[in-house]
């Protein structure tokens, strides 16, 4: 694994001084310990973006282990590698299995870093909820959404694919079933 500013909620960050923006990114729950989802490919996209157009940009990724030992976080923070991000301008909180749970243990992060501005990356209909969530901390009360696409269609194809190699992932098949049946918030 790379090397990261990695961060856990029992851990102040080493970056105390200000940044322009931290960019909060809500992590989804993988097919599996290494297959990322398509929205969670999306919200890092979206932020690696934000970060080349704002630079200065921290990237904040929190999300724990839901689909294996590899980390929601760990998962999307190498993926933004993959991206060019740097790995200094990157922080991941790894505890976090609720969205609930991201907020609270990414508040003091942010605290530590005092940034400028503050964005929380989700797919838009996450963060109709999740902004209200976040905003109940007064470190996130002046915090602006950052929506990415969110693909339903792109969503169900991904993984009928996955599971035509990976037959006998109940989990995946019943995240499946409730995206086809429209469920908000399966995925």
């Amino acid at each position: 694994m790379l090397p990261l500013g990695s961060c856990s909620a029992d851990e102040p960050t080493s970056a105390t001084s200000s940044a322009p923006a931290v960019v909060v990114v809500l992590g989804n729950e993988p097919l599996d310990d290494a297959t990322p989802t398509v929205d969670t490919v999306a919200r890092v996209e979206t932020a690696v973006e934000f970060q080349r157009q704002h630079p200065g940009t921290l990237l904040l990724f929190t999300g724990g282990s839901t689909a294996g030992t590899n980390t929601e976080a760990r998962m999307m923070a190498d993926l933004a590698i993959a991206q060019g991000a740097s790995t200094n301008s990157i922080r991941i909180e790894e505890k976090a299995r609720t969205t609930q749970e991201n907020a609270r243990f990414t508040a003091e992060l942010v605290r530590a870093i005092r940034p400028q501005r503050i964005l929380i990356a989700s797919k838009a209909e996450h963060l109709e909820w999740a902004m209200p969530v976040f905003q109940r901390l007064d470190v996130f009360q002046n915090a602006e959404p950052l929506p990415c696409k969110g693909d339903r269609a792109a969503s169900i194809v991904q993984m009928e694919q996955y599971l035509k190699m990976h037959p006998g992932n109940e989990r995946v098949r019943e995240r499946l079933r409730r995206l086809k049946e429209g469920v908000k918030g399966t995925d």
